[in-house]
């Protein structure tokens, strides 16, 4: 997964000429930041979302959207695609940890 450059472009090219709306793109972009722990794609994702129009209580419940009853259907259905192909098998993980401290 490319990681966002100051301008925001790493994380937007998917995104570009998106038939979905730009709200869910951004809104699924806030949430693969927050699982990739990555505080520059955040700070330039969760504004994007603003001018987007989400809802700031999405954007505050994005973490924990299965049990939160704010978000829509295909809201929900483009989060659920975005974390299953974000998430990595805890093995598969451990796995690339080892390989890339062998890079360092």
């Amino acid at each position: 997964m490319s990681r966002c450059r100051p301008d925001g472009t790493g994380c937007r090219r998917c995104g570009r000429g998106s038939r979905r709306p730009r709200s869910l793109v951004e809104l699924v972009n806030v949430r693969v930041s927050q699982m990739n722990g990555c505080a520059r794609c955040l700070s330039v994702h969760v504004p994007a979302a603003r001018e987007a129009s989400v809802d700031e209580a999405k954007l505050h419940l994005a973490s924990v959207w299965r049990e939160a009853g704010v978000f829509s259907d295909v809201e929900r259905a483009g989060l659920e695609i975005a974390e299953l192909t974000t998430e990595l098998p805890a093995e598969a993980a451990r796995a690339a940890y080892t390989a890339g401290a062998v890079l360092t």
